[in-house]
Protein backbone atom coordinates (compact mmCIF):
# COMPACT_ATOMS: atom_id res chain seq x y z
CA UNK A 1 0.00 0.00 0.00
CA UNK A 2 2.94 2.62 -0.46
CA UNK A 3 4.36 4.47 -3.55
CA UNK A 4 5.96 1.52 -5.95
CA UNK A 5 8.85 2.00 -8.06
CA UNK A 6 7.36 1.90 -11.42
CA UNK A 7 4.70 4.68 -9.85
CA UNK A 8 5.18 8.05 -11.46
CA UNK A 9 7.56 10.17 -8.70
CA UNK A 10 7.82 13.25 -11.05
CA UNK A 11 6.64 15.84 -13.81
CA UNK A 12 8.45 17.98 -15.44
CA UNK A 13 7.12 20.84 -17.45
CA UNK A 14 9.05 23.05 -19.40
CA UNK A 15 7.46 26.15 -20.52
CA UNK A 16 7.79 27.63 -24.38
CA UNK A 17 9.92 30.71 -22.69
CA UNK A 18 12.55 27.85 -21.24
CA UNK A 19 11.41 27.56 -17.39
CA UNK A 20 10.93 25.27 -15.88
CA UNK A 21 8.04 23.94 -13.31
CA UNK A 22 8.73 20.42 -11.33
CA UNK A 23 6.23 18.52 -9.41
CA UNK A 24 8.48 16.07 -7.80
CA UNK A 25 6.49 15.18 -4.41
CA UNK A 26 3.32 12.97 -4.81
CA UNK A 27 0.70 13.18 -2.32
CA UNK A 28 -0.53 10.03 -1.51
CA UNK A 29 -3.64 8.06 -1.14
CA UNK A 30 -2.32 5.14 0.94
CA UNK A 31 -5.63 2.87 0.70
CA UNK A 32 -9.12 3.49 -0.37
CA UNK A 33 -12.02 1.20 -0.27
CA UNK A 34 -15.14 1.46 -2.38
CA UNK A 35 -18.29 -0.76 -1.11
CA UNK A 36 -21.78 -1.34 -2.16
CA UNK A 37 -24.43 -3.81 -0.59
CA UNK A 38 -28.02 -4.36 0.25
CA UNK A 39 -29.78 -2.92 3.09
CA UNK A 40 -33.30 -3.10 3.96
CA UNK A 41 -36.29 -1.57 2.67
CA UNK A 42 -37.35 1.71 5.22
CA UNK A 43 -34.00 2.00 6.42
CA UNK A 44 -32.91 4.46 4.58
CA UNK A 45 -34.12 8.29 4.33
CA UNK A 46 -35.11 9.14 0.83
CA UNK A 47 -35.21 12.97 1.53
CA UNK A 48 -31.24 12.95 2.65
CA UNK A 49 -29.87 10.06 0.74
CA UNK A 50 -28.37 8.17 3.07
CA UNK A 51 -28.41 5.02 4.74
CA UNK A 52 -27.35 4.00 8.70
CA UNK A 53 -24.64 1.12 8.73
CA UNK A 54 -21.49 0.31 10.26
CA UNK A 55 -18.68 0.71 8.29
CA UNK A 56 -17.10 -1.96 10.70
CA UNK A 57 -19.07 -4.91 8.86
CA UNK A 58 -20.51 -3.27 5.75
CA UNK A 59 -24.34 -3.89 7.38
CA UNK A 60 -27.30 -2.34 8.55
CA UNK A 61 -27.19 -1.74 11.47
CA UNK A 62 -30.16 -3.96 12.26
CA UNK A 63 -30.38 -6.77 9.96
CA UNK A 64 -28.93 -7.17 6.52
CA UNK A 65 -31.33 -8.21 3.89
CA UNK A 66 -30.59 -11.90 3.38
CA UNK A 67 -33.21 -12.49 0.36
CA UNK A 68 -30.28 -10.12 -2.02
CA UNK A 69 -27.48 -9.95 0.44
CA UNK A 70 -25.35 -8.56 -1.84
CA UNK A 71 -22.00 -6.99 -1.55
CA UNK A 72 -19.30 -5.65 -3.80
CA UNK A 73 -16.09 -3.87 -2.57
CA UNK A 74 -13.33 -2.69 -4.13
CA UNK A 75 -9.62 -1.83 -2.88
CA UNK A 76 -7.37 0.40 -4.25
CA UNK A 77 -3.72 0.40 -3.31
CA UNK A 78 -1.62 3.52 -2.91
CA UNK A 79 -1.80 6.11 -5.52
CA UNK A 80 -0.93 9.66 -6.25
CA UNK A 81 -4.06 12.06 -5.93
CA UNK A 82 -2.33 15.06 -6.80
CA UNK A 83 1.56 15.51 -7.49
CA UNK A 84 3.06 18.78 -5.85
CA UNK A 85 5.05 22.10 -7.31
CA UNK A 86 8.53 21.79 -5.54
CA UNK A 87 10.49 23.91 -7.86
CA UNK A 88 10.10 26.90 -10.16
CA UNK A 89 13.59 26.87 -12.85
CA UNK A 90 14.71 30.03 -14.69
CA UNK A 91 15.45 29.00 -18.41
CA UNK A 92 19.82 29.69 -17.64
CA UNK A 93 19.36 27.58 -14.23
CA UNK A 94 22.29 25.09 -13.90
CA UNK A 95 22.28 22.63 -10.80
CA UNK A 96 25.70 23.23 -10.05
CA UNK A 97 26.25 20.30 -7.45
CA UNK A 98 23.63 18.43 -8.26
CA UNK A 99 21.43 18.71 -5.04
CA UNK A 100 18.79 20.52 -5.91
CA UNK A 101 17.91 24.85 -5.83
CA UNK A 102 20.54 26.28 -3.47
CA UNK A 103 22.16 29.08 -3.31
CA UNK A 104 25.53 28.19 -5.35
CA UNK A 105 23.66 27.16 -8.26
CA UNK A 106 23.44 29.46 -11.28
CA UNK A 107 20.25 31.41 -12.47
CA UNK A 108 17.39 31.78 -10.40
CA UNK A 109 15.11 29.86 -8.78
CA UNK A 110 11.43 29.50 -6.40
CA UNK A 111 11.90 26.08 -4.41
CA UNK A 112 8.68 24.52 -2.40
CA UNK A 113 8.86 22.87 0.95
CA UNK A 114 6.25 21.20 2.81
CA UNK A 115 5.33 19.49 5.72
CA UNK A 116 2.73 16.92 6.75
CA UNK A 117 1.10 17.07 9.78
CA UNK A 118 -1.32 14.15 8.68
CA UNK A 119 0.26 11.10 7.38
CA UNK A 120 -2.74 8.91 7.58
CA UNK A 121 -5.56 10.98 7.52
CA UNK A 122 -9.11 8.88 7.43
CA UNK A 123 -11.83 10.46 4.81
CA UNK A 124 -15.21 9.01 4.23
CA UNK A 125 -18.29 9.87 2.20
CA UNK A 126 -20.47 10.71 2.62
CA UNK A 127 -19.22 11.69 5.90
CA UNK A 128 -20.10 10.41 9.61
CA UNK A 129 -17.73 10.78 11.89
CA UNK A 130 -17.62 6.57 13.30
CA UNK A 131 -18.44 5.45 9.64
CA UNK A 132 -22.13 5.23 10.28
CA UNK A 133 -23.87 6.57 6.89
CA UNK A 134 -23.94 5.38 3.47
CA UNK A 135 -25.38 6.85 0.43
CA UNK A 136 -28.92 5.21 -0.06
CA UNK A 137 -29.53 4.18 -3.21
CA UNK A 138 -33.50 2.85 -2.80
CA UNK A 139 -33.98 0.79 -6.53
CA UNK A 140 -37.16 0.18 -7.90
CA UNK A 141 -39.44 1.35 -5.38
CA UNK A 142 -41.89 -1.37 -5.90
CA UNK A 143 -39.33 -4.06 -4.97
CA UNK A 144 -38.35 -3.83 -1.10
CA UNK A 145 -35.32 -6.86 -1.94
CA UNK A 146 -33.01 -4.42 -4.31
CA UNK A 147 -32.60 -1.34 -1.62
CA UNK A 148 -28.33 -0.68 -1.63
CA UNK A 149 -25.83 1.29 0.09
CA UNK A 150 -22.46 2.89 -0.87
CA UNK A 151 -19.80 4.30 0.75
CA UNK A 152 -16.10 4.97 0.23
CA UNK A 153 -13.38 5.45 2.71
CA UNK A 154 -9.16 5.89 2.49
CA UNK A 155 -6.52 7.33 3.98
CA UNK A 156 -4.57 9.74 2.18
CA UNK A 157 -0.97 12.16 3.11
CA UNK A 158 -2.17 15.98 3.81
CA UNK A 159 0.80 18.29 2.80
CA UNK A 160 1.63 22.09 3.08
CA UNK A 161 3.67 24.80 2.00
CA UNK A 162 6.24 25.54 5.10
CA UNK A 163 8.28 27.43 3.38
CA UNK A 164 9.13 28.99 -0.04
CA UNK A 165 12.56 30.12 -1.55
CA UNK A 166 14.31 31.95 -3.55
CA UNK A 167 18.15 33.08 -3.84
CA UNK A 168 17.34 36.04 -1.60
CA UNK A 169 14.19 35.74 0.34
CA UNK A 170 12.62 32.88 2.16
CA UNK A 171 8.45 32.68 3.08
CA UNK A 172 7.25 31.05 6.08
CA UNK A 173 3.73 29.21 6.56
CA UNK A 174 2.49 29.10 9.69
CA UNK A 175 -0.69 26.90 9.54
CA UNK A 176 -2.73 25.55 12.86
CA UNK A 177 -5.44 23.05 13.27
CA UNK A 178 -8.63 24.16 11.98
CA UNK A 179 -12.13 22.92 14.02
CA UNK A 180 -13.83 22.05 10.64
CA UNK A 181 -12.85 19.22 8.03
CA UNK A 182 -12.38 16.43 10.54
CA UNK A 183 -11.44 13.07 9.63
CA UNK A 184 -13.43 9.99 10.01
CA UNK A 185 -12.47 7.18 12.40
CA UNK A 186 -13.71 4.54 10.74
CA UNK A 187 -11.75 1.28 9.44
CA UNK A 188 -10.63 1.75 6.12
CA UNK A 189 -10.82 -2.09 5.51
CA UNK A 190 -11.37 -5.12 7.12
CA UNK A 191 -9.85 -8.44 8.10
CA UNK A 192 -12.28 -10.62 6.57
CA UNK A 193 -11.11 -8.45 3.03
CA UNK A 194 -10.12 -10.63 0.17
CA UNK A 195 -6.34 -9.31 0.04
CA UNK A 196 -3.28 -10.24 1.19
CA UNK A 197 -2.54 -8.87 4.55
CA UNK A 198 1.24 -9.18 4.21
CA UNK A 199 1.09 -6.01 1.64
CA UNK A 200 -0.41 -3.79 3.45
CA UNK A 201 2.03 -2.15 5.71
CA UNK A 202 -0.10 -0.06 7.67
CA UNK A 203 -2.31 -2.75 9.93
CA UNK A 204 -3.87 -0.11 12.10
CA UNK A 205 -6.34 1.07 8.95
CA UNK A 206 -8.14 -1.97 9.88
CA UNK A 207 -9.50 -0.48 13.31
CA UNK A 208 -11.00 2.13 14.24
CA UNK A 209 -8.98 4.83 15.44
CA UNK A 210 -9.28 5.19 19.64
CA UNK A 211 -8.00 8.16 20.15
CA UNK A 212 -9.56 11.44 17.79
CA UNK A 213 -10.45 11.78 14.04
CA UNK A 214 -7.30 13.21 11.78
CA UNK A 215 -7.44 17.33 11.65
CA UNK A 216 -6.97 19.68 8.64
CA UNK A 217 -5.28 22.42 8.76
CA UNK A 218 -5.70 26.48 8.11
CA UNK A 219 -2.94 28.85 7.17
CA UNK A 220 -2.22 31.25 10.33
CA UNK A 221 0.41 33.54 8.87
CA UNK A 222 3.22 34.17 6.10
CA UNK A 223 6.19 35.34 7.26
CA UNK A 224 8.49 36.93 3.95
CA UNK A 225 12.38 37.40 5.42
CA UNK A 226 15.87 37.98 3.50
CA UNK A 227 17.08 34.82 3.21
CA UNK A 228 20.68 36.01 4.80
CA UNK A 229 18.73 37.59 8.00
CA UNK A 230 17.11 34.71 8.19
CA UNK A 231 19.54 32.33 8.60
CA UNK A 232 22.28 33.97 10.01
CA UNK A 233 19.64 36.31 13.13
CA UNK A 234 17.53 33.44 13.42
CA UNK A 235 14.39 34.27 15.73
CA UNK A 236 15.91 37.93 15.99
CA UNK A 237 15.62 38.59 12.02
CA UNK A 238 13.35 40.90 10.55
CA UNK A 239 10.25 40.33 8.57
CA UNK A 240 10.78 42.15 5.35
CA UNK A 241 6.37 41.57 5.10
CA UNK A 242 4.14 39.43 7.38
CA UNK A 243 0.49 38.59 6.32
CA UNK A 244 -1.90 37.09 8.95
CA UNK A 245 -5.39 35.50 8.20
CA UNK A 246 -8.40 35.80 10.74
CA UNK A 247 -11.10 33.45 10.40
CA UNK A 248 -14.82 32.07 12.06
CA UNK A 249 -16.83 29.57 11.24
CA UNK A 250 -19.68 31.37 9.87
CA UNK A 251 -20.45 29.47 6.50
CA UNK A 252 -22.76 26.99 6.13
CA UNK A 253 -23.61 26.32 9.61
CA UNK A 254 -24.31 22.38 11.14
CA UNK A 255 -21.54 20.82 8.53
CA UNK A 256 -21.16 17.36 10.35
CA UNK A 257 -17.16 17.61 10.31
CA UNK A 258 -16.85 20.19 12.50
CA UNK A 259 -17.38 18.84 15.97
CA UNK A 260 -18.56 21.92 17.18
CA UNK A 261 -21.38 21.97 15.94
CA UNK A 262 -20.31 25.25 13.73
CA UNK A 263 -20.06 25.89 10.18
CA UNK A 264 -17.08 25.52 7.77
CA UNK A 265 -13.70 27.69 8.00
CA UNK A 266 -14.43 31.49 6.80
CA UNK A 267 -11.82 33.96 5.72
CA UNK A 268 -12.55 37.15 7.70
CA UNK A 269 -9.69 39.52 7.89
CA UNK A 270 -6.16 39.34 6.29
CA UNK A 271 -3.57 41.95 8.01
CA UNK A 272 -0.47 42.53 6.38
CA UNK A 273 2.29 44.36 8.38
CA UNK A 274 5.46 45.89 7.38
CA UNK A 275 8.97 45.01 8.84
CA UNK A 276 8.09 45.65 12.64
CA UNK A 277 5.75 48.46 12.20
CA UNK A 278 2.27 47.90 13.47
CA UNK A 279 0.66 50.50 11.66
CA UNK A 280 -0.69 48.63 8.66
CA UNK A 281 -2.99 46.49 10.92
CA UNK A 282 -5.35 49.52 11.60
CA UNK A 283 -6.30 48.79 8.37
CA UNK A 284 -7.26 45.28 7.19
CA UNK A 285 -9.01 43.65 4.47
CA UNK A 286 -12.19 42.75 5.15
CA UNK A 287 -14.49 40.19 3.96
CA UNK A 288 -18.62 39.75 3.74
CA UNK A 289 -20.68 37.05 2.14
CA UNK A 290 -24.22 38.50 2.71
CA UNK A 291 -25.60 35.75 -0.09
CA UNK A 292 -26.81 33.43 1.89
CA UNK A 293 -26.05 31.20 4.47
CA UNK A 294 -28.08 28.01 4.51
CA UNK A 295 -27.70 25.20 6.90
CA UNK A 296 -25.73 22.25 5.67
CA UNK A 297 -27.92 19.72 4.09
CA UNK A 298 -26.57 16.57 1.65
CA UNK A 299 -29.46 16.55 -0.25
CA UNK A 300 -30.34 19.98 -0.70
CA UNK A 301 -29.32 20.47 -4.48
CA UNK A 302 -30.81 20.20 -8.38
CA UNK A 303 -29.45 18.06 -11.03
CA UNK A 304 -26.66 20.38 -11.96
CA UNK A 305 -25.10 19.91 -8.23
CA UNK A 306 -26.02 23.55 -7.16
CA UNK A 307 -27.81 24.23 -4.37
CA UNK A 308 -31.71 24.33 -4.10
CA UNK A 309 -33.25 24.59 -0.62
CA UNK A 310 -36.48 22.11 -0.16
CA UNK A 311 -39.14 25.24 -0.05
CA UNK A 312 -38.33 25.44 -3.82
CA UNK A 313 -39.91 22.61 -4.53
CA UNK A 314 -43.93 22.97 -5.25
CA UNK A 315 -45.57 22.56 -2.43
CA UNK A 316 -49.00 22.08 -3.35
CA UNK A 317 -51.07 19.00 -3.01
CA UNK A 318 -48.19 17.91 -0.62
CA UNK A 319 -43.98 19.47 -0.43
CA UNK A 320 -42.14 17.04 -3.05
CA UNK A 321 -38.99 16.38 -1.55
CA UNK A 322 -35.39 16.83 -3.69
CA UNK A 323 -35.49 13.65 -4.71
CA UNK A 324 -39.10 13.43 -6.34
CA UNK A 325 -38.48 16.72 -8.38
CA UNK A 326 -34.54 17.92 -9.14
CA UNK A 327 -35.20 19.79 -11.65
CA UNK A 328 -34.02 23.50 -11.40
CA UNK A 329 -36.41 26.41 -11.13
CA UNK A 330 -36.66 28.82 -13.31
CA UNK A 331 -37.59 32.00 -11.34
CA UNK A 332 -34.04 33.99 -11.92
CA UNK A 333 -34.41 36.13 -8.65
CA UNK A 334 -34.87 32.52 -6.88
CA UNK A 335 -31.68 30.90 -8.71
CA UNK A 336 -29.86 34.22 -8.02
CA UNK A 337 -30.47 33.82 -4.73
CA UNK A 338 -29.68 30.08 -4.10
CA UNK A 339 -26.17 30.93 -6.19
CA UNK A 340 -24.97 33.35 -4.20
CA UNK A 341 -24.91 31.39 -0.70
CA UNK A 342 -21.87 31.08 1.17
CA UNK A 343 -20.20 33.39 -1.44
CA UNK A 344 -17.82 36.38 -0.84
CA UNK A 345 -20.32 39.68 -1.29
CA UNK A 346 -17.70 41.92 -0.79
CA UNK A 347 -14.47 42.95 0.19
CA UNK A 348 -13.37 46.10 2.42
CA UNK A 349 -9.51 47.40 0.90
CA UNK A 350 -7.33 48.98 3.42
CA UNK A 351 -7.65 52.34 1.85
CA UNK A 352 -11.34 52.06 2.72
CA UNK A 353 -12.58 51.38 -1.06
CA UNK A 354 -15.21 48.62 -1.37
CA UNK A 355 -15.47 45.61 -3.87
CA UNK A 356 -19.14 44.24 -4.39
CA UNK A 357 -19.62 41.17 -6.10
CA UNK A 358 -22.79 39.83 -7.55
CA UNK A 359 -23.56 36.25 -8.67
CA UNK A 360 -26.00 35.10 -11.01
CA UNK A 361 -26.98 31.54 -12.08
CA UNK A 362 -25.64 29.65 -15.23
CA UNK A 363 -28.25 29.13 -18.34
CA UNK A 364 -28.42 27.76 -21.43
CA UNK A 365 -31.29 28.48 -24.03
CA UNK A 366 -30.29 25.44 -26.40
CA UNK A 367 -28.92 21.25 -26.04
CA UNK A 368 -27.58 21.56 -29.61
CA UNK A 369 -30.51 22.20 -31.87
CA UNK A 370 -33.06 21.83 -29.48
CA UNK A 371 -34.39 25.23 -27.20
CA UNK A 372 -33.77 23.89 -23.04
CA UNK A 373 -37.53 23.27 -21.74
CA UNK A 374 -38.60 23.16 -18.29
CA UNK A 375 -40.13 20.67 -16.13
CA UNK A 376 -43.46 21.58 -14.79
CA UNK A 377 -45.31 20.56 -12.11
CA UNK A 378 -48.83 18.82 -13.56
CA UNK A 379 -51.86 19.78 -11.27
CA UNK A 380 -53.90 16.58 -11.99
CA UNK A 381 -54.90 14.59 -15.38
CA UNK A 382 -58.50 14.52 -16.52
CA UNK A 383 -60.93 14.02 -19.69
CA UNK A 384 -62.03 17.03 -20.48
CA UNK A 385 -60.83 20.68 -20.77
CA UNK A 386 -62.53 22.13 -17.98
CA UNK A 387 -59.98 21.81 -14.93
CA UNK A 388 -61.36 19.01 -13.23
CA UNK A 389 -58.06 17.05 -11.76
CA UNK A 390 -57.27 13.68 -10.49
CA UNK A 391 -54.75 11.58 -9.77
CA UNK A 392 -56.36 8.31 -11.50
CA UNK A 393 -54.99 7.75 -15.17
CA UNK A 394 -58.57 5.86 -15.95
CA UNK A 395 -62.19 6.97 -14.64
CA UNK A 396 -63.60 3.81 -15.80
CA UNK A 397 -61.44 0.59 -17.92
CA UNK A 398 -62.49 2.67 -21.12
CA UNK A 399 -62.25 5.93 -20.39
CA UNK A 400 -58.79 7.50 -19.94
CA UNK A 401 -58.06 10.60 -18.94
CA UNK A 402 -55.37 11.96 -21.49
CA UNK A 403 -56.07 15.84 -20.14
CA UNK A 404 -52.91 16.69 -18.39
CA UNK A 405 -53.40 19.79 -16.33
CA UNK A 406 -50.59 22.59 -15.68
CA UNK A 407 -50.82 25.83 -14.36
CA UNK A 408 -49.24 28.68 -16.06
CA UNK A 409 -46.94 30.88 -15.76
CA UNK A 410 -48.59 34.01 -17.58
CA UNK A 411 -45.59 36.48 -16.09
CA UNK A 412 -43.23 34.74 -18.29
CA UNK A 413 -45.51 33.89 -21.59
CA UNK A 414 -45.27 35.92 -24.83
CA UNK A 415 -48.10 38.09 -26.07
CA UNK A 416 -46.98 36.94 -29.42
CA UNK A 417 -46.66 33.67 -29.59
CA UNK A 418 -49.14 31.11 -29.23
CA UNK A 419 -49.78 28.67 -26.27
CA UNK A 420 -48.04 25.73 -27.88
CA UNK A 421 -44.82 27.99 -28.62
CA UNK A 422 -44.73 29.28 -25.63
CA UNK A 423 -44.61 25.98 -23.57
CA UNK A 424 -43.50 23.22 -26.08
CA UNK A 425 -41.57 25.45 -28.64
CA UNK A 426 -44.31 24.19 -31.54
CA UNK A 427 -43.29 20.72 -31.16
CA UNK A 428 -45.72 17.56 -30.66
CA UNK A 429 -43.58 15.77 -28.28
CA UNK A 430 -44.42 15.94 -24.80
CA UNK A 431 -41.73 14.47 -21.77
CA UNK A 432 -43.38 13.66 -18.44
CA UNK A 433 -42.66 12.00 -15.50
CA UNK A 434 -44.98 10.53 -13.40
CA UNK A 435 -44.94 8.81 -10.26
CA UNK A 436 -46.91 5.47 -10.90
CA UNK A 437 -48.25 2.84 -8.25
CA UNK A 438 -47.65 0.13 -10.35
CA UNK A 439 -48.08 -3.09 -8.33
CA UNK A 440 -51.01 -1.12 -6.29
CA UNK A 441 -48.58 -1.29 -3.06
CA UNK A 442 -48.43 2.45 -2.70
CA UNK A 443 -44.80 2.71 -3.92
CA UNK A 444 -44.39 4.96 -6.59
CA UNK A 445 -42.40 4.62 -9.37
CA UNK A 446 -41.13 7.52 -11.36
CA UNK A 447 -42.10 6.79 -14.81
CA UNK A 448 -40.56 8.63 -17.41
CA UNK A 449 -41.18 8.73 -21.53
CA UNK A 450 -42.65 10.79 -24.31
CA UNK A 451 -46.15 11.41 -25.54
CA UNK A 452 -47.56 12.59 -28.41
CA UNK A 453 -49.44 15.84 -27.91
CA UNK A 454 -53.33 15.99 -29.71
CA UNK A 455 -53.99 19.73 -28.64
CA UNK A 456 -53.13 22.90 -26.35
CA UNK A 457 -55.30 25.22 -24.69
CA UNK A 458 -56.57 27.29 -21.95
CA UNK A 459 -58.80 25.27 -19.17
CA UNK A 460 -62.22 27.19 -20.16
CA UNK A 461 -63.20 27.28 -16.49
CA UNK A 462 -59.93 28.88 -14.94
CA UNK A 463 -57.22 30.64 -16.96
CA UNK A 464 -54.33 30.20 -14.60
CA UNK A 465 -54.56 26.25 -15.72
CA UNK A 466 -53.61 25.04 -19.08
CA UNK A 467 -54.42 21.68 -20.51
CA UNK A 468 -52.23 19.33 -23.22
CA UNK A 469 -54.49 16.69 -24.18
CA UNK A 470 -51.77 13.31 -25.07
CA UNK A 471 -52.84 10.61 -27.42
CA UNK A 472 -53.60 7.23 -26.43
CA UNK A 473 -50.95 4.50 -27.49
CA UNK A 474 -52.23 0.84 -29.41
CA UNK A 475 -51.79 -1.68 -25.96
CA UNK A 476 -49.87 -3.59 -29.08
CA UNK A 477 -48.83 -4.50 -32.54
CA UNK A 478 -51.77 -6.45 -32.97
CA UNK A 479 -54.70 -4.90 -30.81
CA UNK A 480 -56.89 -2.38 -31.69
CA UNK A 481 -57.27 -1.35 -27.95
CA UNK A 482 -55.64 2.25 -26.46
CA UNK A 483 -54.56 2.79 -23.30
CA UNK A 484 -53.13 6.09 -21.57
CA UNK A 485 -49.40 6.70 -22.93
CA UNK A 486 -48.15 6.63 -19.14
CA UNK A 487 -49.29 3.45 -18.32
CA UNK A 488 -48.36 1.99 -21.67
CA UNK A 489 -44.46 3.34 -20.19
CA UNK A 490 -45.35 2.09 -16.71
CA UNK A 491 -45.83 -1.79 -18.13
CA UNK A 492 -43.11 -1.94 -19.91
CA UNK A 493 -40.76 -0.54 -17.23
CA UNK A 494 -42.75 -3.27 -15.24
CA UNK A 495 -41.64 -6.02 -17.94
CA UNK A 496 -37.97 -4.55 -17.93
CA UNK A 497 -37.15 -3.39 -14.21
CA UNK A 498 -39.45 -5.65 -11.99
Amino acid sequence: DKMKAGHIGEIYQTMPDGRRYIYALPAMNNLQREATFSVLEGTGDLSAGTAPFSAANDKMKNEVNKKDDFFQMTLNPAHAYAYLLTSVLSPDYVDVTGDGPTEDDIGNYTRFNYTCPEASYRWISPYSVDGSLANYHPGNLSDKNDDKASYIVGSKELWYVSTIESKNQIAEFYISKRADARGTIAPVFRSTDELDMAKVSDQTLKDPISTEAGYSYKLDSIVVYVKNDRFTNGANAVPLKTVIFQYDYELCPGVPNNFSEEGKLTLKKVYTKNGSSKISLLNPYEFKYDGGNAGYSLANKDRWGSFKPLEANPSSPSQLAIYDFPYTGQDKAAADAYVSNWHLTEITLPSGGKLAIEYESDDYSYVQDKRAMEMRMIAGVGNTAAFNPTDELYTEPTDINTYVYIKRDKVRESGVLTLAQNYLDGDNLLYFSFRVDIGNKDKFEHIKGYAMVETIGVCPDNDDYLYVKIKGEKAGTNSSKIIHPISLAALNYAKLSL
